[in-house]
């Protein structure tokens, strides 16, 4: 949804709606979905060549437990604070870069051809709240790492209390007597008997 610059009114301008966000996930997170579209309520004021925009997105989405797979809803909210300025007041100087690096222009951003994207600036601030590694509960206890069953549903019979995993028997071989091949050894050698005797005739 583009926002013109010339239609924010002096008084400034109230925007709200609904956007659908297409199913992803954070850089190392696990897999979110997006069953119904994010909320937005944003205020848009102009000061000058600079806009501001202010206001809250939220959404609810559906997580996979990162430790027992099963899907849980999060929700995510986000409060949005952005100073939009012209891309063309701008140049590849150091001094530029630094402004738009530091504390105070943190929360900076560029728009082009006199018009803001707020598509762009909803889904930006949804995956920003993302969780990076979403559990069901803190205490979350996982999988079974021998028959896979979910610990949060009950415990497994028998072999959760013995310890048993796949890796005993390889830890058991390992704390066997090394296998050393038996090599037979060559015995000494015999000296063969020289006689010194003459021959009689």
């Amino acid at each position: 949804m583009q926002i013109k610059i010339v239609d924010i009114p002096d008084e400034g301008l109230s925007i709200s709606g609904e956007q659908t966000i297409e199913p992803g996930s954070r850089t190392g997170g696990e897999p979110c979905w997006f069953p119904a579209p994010a909320r937005y309520e944003l205020e848009l004021n102009r000061v000058g060549t600079t806009v501001r925009v202010r206001g809250r997105v939220s959404a609810g989405l559906e997580c996979q437990c990162g430790r027992c797979l099963t899907e849980f809803p999060v929700p995510v909210a986000a409060v949005v604070r952005l100073d939009y300025i012209p891309a063309d007041s701008l140049d590849d100087s150091a001094l530029d870069k630094e402004r738009l690096l530091s504390g105070e222009e943190m929360n900076a951003a560029c728009y082009r051809n006199e018009e803001i994207d707020l598509a762009d600036l909803v889904y930006e601030q949804v995956q920003l709240s993302l969780p990076m590694s979403p559990v069901c509960k803190e205490d979350c206890r996982g999988l079974c790492p021998v028959c896979g069953s979910n610990l949060n549903e009950a415990p497994c019979a028998g072999h959760e209390d013995r310890g048993e995993s796949p890796f005993n028997a390889l830890s058991a071989l390992m704390k066997q007597e090394p296998f050393h091949e038996k090599r037979t050894e060559p015995g000494p050698k015999k000296k063969k008997e020289r006689s010194h005797g003459k021959s009689q005739a």
